[in-house]
């Protein structure tokens, strides 16, 4: 049997540019109240490029207005947020003098603006039905006092350019990492024939005695270098299997879910106000206990990664990797910061027992449902950290065997006539002179999409490490 939830969507279709462009808005009334149809909501606007967080200016930030703001919708520091305190009409007083009145409505914003942690600009004053009726009247001073034109002012002033900013900065991010693994290629490979172009020049200088010798040292360097490569795959099943099951299992969903299932059974029995926060700070210390064997386990295997990577690359002269960097650190800090958001929620409540109570015992299995999701992200971080470093290590054995097989078809070739060996000192010089043809090109087109940008180019680089705009 499947139940289908009675609350969904409604599409409205309105030819507008601004709609046209690609602005989609999503209105999500009634989030005052924790039920199913205010889950929807707060899933939308979690999800959301930019958000406008509407209250009334009368009664301004109420506390069920404020556990939302919290919980939910204030967890994302970089979001373009807006709140609009609409109905300023009811603080207008025909017996004040403009100025008064002004800052009546000055000193609501600033309230406002402290008690959800935003600046006085991001909180404007409005009275959409007053807009309405002076746009419909053509009254210029109603529009104006509506502050209806003030709004449209802070989305195209603070929302749409905020968004900007953040695909900007994902832009940047892109660049950076592509300019990182591209240079770090060239570089290597830049190195690698500079090497070989020595060894062939001070091969040129020696007696042909020599040559069978080095043929020979050779095809043992090969011969040792597939043992080793082979030795290594099966190390790397192990890895892989020790990350599926040993890493995995310290963020377990299975311990998880017992954790919530006991969190939660608690919580519905206790009724006093000590009694729920209490549960709420052990919930938080159980789940980040998951957390540092998480990142316990991940130290451990890193270490095992890089002593098995260690022993082929002071055999055979391999680029160093001294760390593998990972994501579990910053996703721990994010849920500390989670935690001590909820903690300084529960320090605010007063009488447990009272409505605020259900307030707070809906709001932990919200809490539960993020809790979940941001585990399972975290496990599929930790795979993908696991599978690229893997990778990366690959990728230098490749180039390592590939280089040697070369080496050994020139040694070969010149074994067979030592007329071969400025002929192969050409070809590797002209290889070389590619590659740095490469890295410039490379360095000066970053240089120009820096200047594109207008970030600040960093040429000193080392490598550690269609989108739609809503509201």
């Amino acid at each position: 049997m499947v139940k289908i939830s009675r609350w969904r969507y409604a599409l409205l279709q309105w030819p507008h540019p601004v709609l046209e462009a690609g602005l989609v808005i999503l209105d999500t009334p009634g989030l005052n109240s924790l039920g199913s149809e205010a889950d929807l909501g707060l899933e939308a606007a979690r999800s959301a490029d930019a958000l406008i967080f509407v209250l009334s200016a009368d009664t301004g930030v109420t506390q069920s207005d404020l556990a939302i703001w919290e919980q939910s919708l204030g967890r994302h520091a970089l979001q373009n947020q807006l709140v609009v305190l609409n109905k300023v009409d009811t603080l207008w007083d025909d017996l004040r003098d403009p100025g008064q009145e002004s800052a009546v409505v000055q000193s609501q914003r600033e309230k406002t603006a402290g008690q959800l942690g935003l600046n006085v600009d991001q909180v404007i004053a409005v009275s959409a039905q007053k807009g309405l009726l002076g746009r419909i009247r053509h009254d210029d001073q109603l529009s104006a006092r509506s502050g209806l034109k003030e709004l449209e002012e802070a989305i195209a002033e603070t929302l749409i350019p905020g968004r900007c900013k953040s695909i900007l900065d994902s832009a940047q991010r892109l660049i950076k990492r592509v300019v990182i693994d591209q240079r770090v290629l060239l570089e290597e490979q830049i190195k690698n024939l500079g090497g070989e172009i020595e060894s062939m020049e001070r091969l040129q200088a020696q007696t042909g005695e020599q040559l069978p010798r080095l043929l020979e040292r050779q095809q043992k360097l090969l011969r040792s270098f597939a043992s080793d490569r082979d030795s290594f795959v099966l190390k790397e099943q192990e890895f892989l299997e020790s990350a599926n099951s040993w890493l995995l299992q310290a963020l377990s969903l299975e311990q998880l879910d017992q954790i919530v299932v006991s969190a939660r059974t608690e919580l519905l029995a206790a009724w006093t106000t000590v009694g729920i926060y209490d549960r709420f700070s052990r919930f938080f210390e159980e789940t980040i206990a998951q957390f540092d064997n998480a990142l316990e386990r991940a130290n451990r295997l890193s270490a095992l990664m890089l002593d098995a990577y260690r022993i082929l690359e002071q055999q055979y002269g391999l680029p160093k990797l001294d760390t593998i960097p990972y994501a579990i650190l910053p996703r721990r800090a994010e849920l500390l910061a989670m935690a001590d958001r909820y903690e300084r929620f529960g320090k605010r409540l007063e009488i447990a027992a009272s409505t605020q109570g259900s307030v707070v015992r809906k709001a932990f299995f919200s809490l539960a449902q993020q809790i979940e999701a941001f585990v399972e992200e975290t496990r599929k971080e930790l795979r993908n950290w696991v599978n690229e470093s893997l990778d990366l290590m690959n990728r230098q054995l490749e180039l390592f065997a590939a280089q040697s097989k070369e080496k050994m078809a020139a040694l070969e070739a010149i074994v067979d006539s030592s007329t071969n060996i400025q002929p192969r000192i050409q070809s590797l010089s002209q290889q070389r002179q590619g590659k740095e043809s490469n890295l410039t090109m490379l360095n000066e087109t970053y240089a120009a999409l820096c200047d594109l940008m207008d970030i600040v180019p960093d040429f000193g680089l080392r490598k550690n490490s269609n989108e739609e705009f809503s509201i």
